[in-house]
């Protein structure tokens, strides 16, 4: 006679489930304890976790919210199985439709209503109770406004728009033209108009370029690929969300709407098209988005002689560091901004001569070549190779905040650019 693993525990004579009664009673036993531990965790969530996150569903539409546990103001929300994003889940009457070249968060309540939204950092203009009109039943809506000035370059800085509180028209939009001072033409939902009253608020999609360290907005479409939201962490510009250190997580500050939890971002790229890039947010601050890709030889910088720089940005994500790929004087330096997990490799040969190389950390000497370096200083293992061969070198190690890297080596990498790379990941 064998128990056949069910947790009522029935037996059979015929049934022999896992081939041992031992087997079957660890199984019933497992299974039970992590049914209790998700009832535990359902009833007493720990603040800000999350045990789930984003999937990529289709090109033309929003990711999938895996099933799992998210912990949103107090309230364990679980999702038992995948939960889809339809392009009609946006918030309010933002337009359903994905934007080409824009960021999104995606973002649930302790109800587990589940919405998609245009990310816009950093205000560049607002006003409270001055919304004149606002006409069009079509998807382009304009915009009037008593008082407040609308910038000139508002549409070519991308421009996201936020009205709450008007009697017809509330939501996340983008802008779709500048007409003046006091107008602008957004896109919402068709058929529906609003009135004389509420507040709007105009962002930039991306006001800084978090992980080079630059305050300059994103104008370039492509570039958009390169960076991801800072939601005001380390400094950087604050926009319709934030981290709120009371619930442990990231929350909308949309006036109305600050019930909503951020789980994850993604992107488009040209078309509406979803980017391959999407960031599922972790416990607490940890938005799992830090990478950085920089490539091409610049030459040593002309005060720290045996510094690398390098000149082709490919991303620089996240906002938990720095990155100076190509300082004329300093060469390239990362600078963290936490503590955290650092996994950085550097690849490169020379041409003529031998590559000796490493990735140094907080090195006390920036004119020499890191082969005699002490190992106090070197951030994984150094490497050297002959000519035209590739040195590698990095590892991985948890790093302080204010720990700097550096590439340093005896050569130029001049052999091959397409063999020269930095790259890496952090983790909280």
């Amino acid at each position: 006679m064998s128990y056949n693993g069910s947790p009522t525990r029935s037996w059979t004579d015929a049934t022999r489930a896992f081939g041992s009664w031992l087997g079957a009673e660890f199984a019933r036993i497992y299974g039970n304890t992590e049914y209790i531990k998700n009832q535990v965790a359902a009833i007493n969530p720990p603040k800000g976790s999350i045990s789930g996150g984003l999937l990529f569903n289709s090109v033309g539409l929003p990711p999938k919210i895996q099933a799992g546990n998210y912990e949103v103001a107090g309230t364990m929300v679980n999702y038992n199985s995948e939960q889809a994003l339809a392009t009609s889940d946006t918030l309010l009457e933002s337009s359903q439709a994905l934007e080409s070249h824009a960021h999104y968060l995606v973002c649930i309540d302790n109800t587990g209503a589940k919405k998609y939204v245009l990310y816009g950092e950093g205000a560049i203009a607002s006003a409270t109770g001055n919304i004149t009109s606002i006409t069009g039943g079509g998807t382009t809506k304009t915009l009037t406004v008593a008082t407040g000035t609308f910038p000139a370059n508002a549409f070519t800085r991308g421009g996201i728009l936020v009205i709450t509180g008007n009697d017809g028209v509330n939501g996340v939009f983008k802008v779709a033209s500048y007409i003046s001072g006091t107008s602008i033409t957004f896109l919402g939902l068709t058929g529906v108009t609003g009135g004389a009253s509420g507040t709007w608020t105009l962002y930039d999609r991306i006001n800084t370029l978090h992980g080079v360290g630059s305050a300059t907005p994103i104008i370039v479409d492509a570039d958009i690929a390169k960076y991801t939201p800072s939601l005001g962490e380390n400094g950087w510009s604050a926009g319709i969300a934030a981290f709120d250190p009371t619930r442990n997580g990231y929350y909308l500050t949309i006036s109305g709407l600050t019930g909503f939890r951020v789980i994850g971002t993604f992107r488009t790229g040209a078309a509406g098209a979803v980017l391959v890039d999407i960031f599922s947010y972790k416990t607490g601050r940890n938005k799992n988005d830090n990478q950085f890709d920089v490539g091409a030889n610049g030459g040593f910088g002309a005060t720290n002689t045996k510094c690398l720089r390098l000149t082709a940005l490919d991303r620089a994500l996240g906002c938990d560091y720095t990155l100076i790929p190509n300082d004329a004087a300093l060469g390239l330096s990362l600078t963290f901004h936490r503590n955290l997990l650092c996994s950085a490799f550097y690849s490169g040969s020379n041409a003529s001569t031998s590559h000796e190389t490493a990735i140094t950390i907080n090195a006390t000497t920036l004119t020499t070549t890191p082969i005699n370096f002490p190992t106090s200083q070197i951030f994984g293992v150094k490497s050297e190779s002959i000519t035209n061969y590739t040195a590698n070198s990095g590892g991985s190690s948890y790093v302080n905040k204010n720990d700097i890297l550096r590439i340093q080596s005896n050569t130029e990498p001049t052999f091959n650019s397409n063999y020269t790379k930095f790259s890496g990941s952090l983790r909280l």
